[in-house]
C-alpha cells in the first residue's frame, strides 16, 4: 500500500518506469493525479530504481546523522 498521488498512466511513454504509474494501490483508497506528460517531460515524474539502490541510500543518510 502506498501514501501517494499515484498517476494512471494511459499513453504517457514514462508509465513503465513511473513510481506513481508501478506502485501498488491501496485496495482501499487510492488517490490519482491527471496525465501531465508534455513537451516531452512530466513534473511529477518519480523514477523507480533498483531496491539496491534505495537501501544503499538509507544507510548513508542514517551514517550522515
Amino acid at each position: 500500500m502506498v501514501d501517494i498521488s499515484m498517476c494512471p498512466g494511459g499513453k504517457c511513454p514514462l508509465r513503465h518506469t513511473c513510481y506513481r504509474c508501478t506502485a501498488t494501490p491501496s485496495e482501499f483508497w487510492q488517490s490519482y493525479i491527471g496525465a501531465y506528460y508534455k513537451d516531452g517531460k512530466c513534473d511529477h515524474y518519480w523514477p523507480t530504481e533498483p531496491d539496491v539502490k534505495r537501501k544503499t541510500r538509507r544507510v548513508e543518510r542514517a551514517k550522515d546523522v
